[in-house]
């Protein structure tokens, strides 16, 4: 089964990362997230439900980018009901979902993500996005165990650094920072 490029996603990951929407987090390495998830397409047996999965993918994305959030995460939510291991259509969907401030829908498609995603640097990628949203939700605990993933997963990632000690420091917690 040929699984179609996610270029796509990559260029509407980096529009939606530059375009301020709730996150100050932006890895320069964003273009691995979507080549990272497994290949493993167990919720998809037929054909022509792949086709169905690729056409509402495409409407979803092309919504997306003319701002139609409400049918952009209504087909994406149907695409991922066809193929639950659908990583391009949550990493859309969580972008959208931070987008229109509905926060709770994004951290679970950061969960849903970060159970996909298989190579260690996205998935740090992930942790340090996941940890920002909490940040900014002011929910310290969680963006500091988030970052710590990141760092874990990326050594390099001195943005996770910067954001897990302003964390720390926002916690009111400046030794730790």
């Amino acid at each position: 089964m040929k699984k179609w490029p996610s270029i796509c996603l990559l260029l509407f990951l980096l529009f939606f990362m530059n375009a301020s929407i709730a996150n100050s987090y932006n890895p320069v390495n964003t273009i691995i997230i979507a080549k990272a998830y497994s290949d493993d397409r167990k919720g998809v047996a037929d054909s022509l439900l792949v086709a169905d999965e690729k056409t509402l993918f495409d409407r979803g994305l092309k919504a997306a980018e003319e701002g139609k959030d409400r049918e952009a995460i209504d087909l994406l939510t149907r695409v991922i009901s066809i193929n639950s291991w659908n990583a391009d259509a949550y990493a859309i969907r969580v972008q959208i979902f931070q987008r229109i401030s509905q926060y709770q829908e994004a951290l679970k498609d950061y969960d849903s993500l970060i159970k996909l995603v298989k190579d260690s640097k996205a998935l740090g990628q992930i942790y340090g996005m996941r940890g920002d949203l909490f940040k900014s939700l002011r929910q310290f605990p969680p963006a500091i165990a988030d970052f710590t993933k990141a760092i874990e997963m990326n050594p390099d990632d001195l943005q996770a650094l910067f954001l897990r000690g302003n964390s720390h420091y926002l916690a009111g917690r400046s030794d730790d920072a």
